[in-house]
């Protein structure tokens, strides 16, 4: 809590605690609310002004404080020149932190005639044809915001004396010499420093992409020769009733179902269901059976370029020319539903194949 440390006395001259007769006899009034004050000056507390019967409005305090704040100006005046610290904004890739950049001073600080509050109390010349504005800003207020991205803007910062005593403008001095610090709100990037992060972060994204897509080549070279492996290895299947009998010009009843199987699923078991699956990355799908247990999977209405690398090989691995060999059905059904935009399950070979030809 900021105590008052300053008043004025009957004359008009501002009085620091220090400098005054204990009690009612400093004969001192508030420099904000004009009410009397009391000099306490106690052992074991700070010395400081109190408001008489308790009159003292919330605001009083903010008179030593604006007390403070001339004298940090008068400070910076002796000063006369704005050191020049680097300016850091965040960098376009947060992994690496902060991009700092500094404009030196062209000239001396100049001070401003007061005015309204807000307005800057000082202007420094930058290389580069660039002034920036300076202001004071006194323990928790908030600086101004920069209006562009041209505009230069520094502050003079000082804590409030909560628990430094201040008794005499000897010790506000010394106080606010010793705290005061010259930070930048705002800097131009007059040199292009962000503009060179920003490209080195598009640089950065490039190569980890290409290193992505390098891997993704990696993986599937892997996939590729480990499906190989696993034809090679592959015993053949053969299609229901290979094994059994050979069609002749006179078996009309073989004939018959030969034809009835549409180009889209051969070997299809006469009655079995057809799945039907369209996937989200725009292919198409049926999976049917071919024998007790055993399923083909065949890309609609016509094979893809890459049809046969869509499915990783312990769900489905390619057998013939235009098919795919189910390797485990259950894991097959899982993949389809957490992909299919469209799906129908059908025995009838007609009702499937109006789904294929809609699209």
């Amino acid at each position: 809590m900021v105590t008052i440390f300053a008043a004025r006395d009957q004359s008009g001259v501002t009085r620091f605690i220090g400098d005054v007769e204990r009690g009612s006899a400093c004969q001192c009034v508030c420099l904000v609310c004009g009410s009397p004050l009391l000099a306490k000056q106690g052992n074991e507390l700070d010395w400081h002004f109190a408001h008489v019967a308790g009159q003292e409005q919330p605001e009083c305090p903010v008179g030593a404080l604006n007390l403070l704040r001339r004298i940090a100006i008068e400070e910076l005046e002796r000063l006369g020149t704005w050191p020049a610290d680097p300016y850091c904004a965040p960098h376009p890739v947060p992994s690496q932190g902060l991009v700092c950049w500094s404009i030196p001073p062209a000239g001396p600080l100049q001070l401003l005639p007061l005015s309204a509050a807000g307005q800057p109390i000082a202007q420094v010349p930058l290389h580069g044809g660039i002034t920036a504005a300076v202001h004071v800003c006194l323990g928790r207020e908030a600086p101004p915001s920069p209006s562009g991205p041209d505009e230069a803007l520094a502050m003079l910062w000082c804590p409030t004396p909560d628990e430094a005593p201040i008794r005499s403008e000897a010790d506000a001095r010394e106080f606010v010499r010793g705290h005061m610090r010259l930070r930048w709100i705002h800097l131009p990037d007059a040199l292009g420093h962000m503009a060179a992060a920003a490209r080195e972060a598009a640089q950065m994204r490039e190569q980890q992409e290409r290193l992505k897509q390098a891997r993704a080549r990696d993986a599937g070279a892997r996939w590729a020769a480990q499906r190989q492996a696993m034809l090679a290895a592959a015993p053949p299947v053969l299609s229901p009733g290979e094994d059994e009998c050979v069609p002749t010009a006179g078996n009309t009843a073989f004939s018959a179902m030969a034809a009835s199987v549409p180009s889209w699923a051969p070997g299809l078991l006469a009655g079995g269901a057809i799945h039907y699956r369209a996937l989200d990355d725009g292919t198409r799908w049926v999976c049917y059976p071919v024998a007790v247990g055993q399923y083909r999977l065949c890309p609609v209405p016509e094979a893809q370029e890459g049809w046969d690398e869509v499915f990783p090989p312990t769900v489905a691995v390619p057998e013939g020319d235009q098919w795919l060999r189910v390797v485990d059905f259950g894991k097959l059904l899982l993949l389809f539903n957490r992909h299919a935009t469209e799906s129908h399950v059908d025995s009838d070979v007609a009702e499937i194949a109006k789904r294929i030809n809609a699209v």
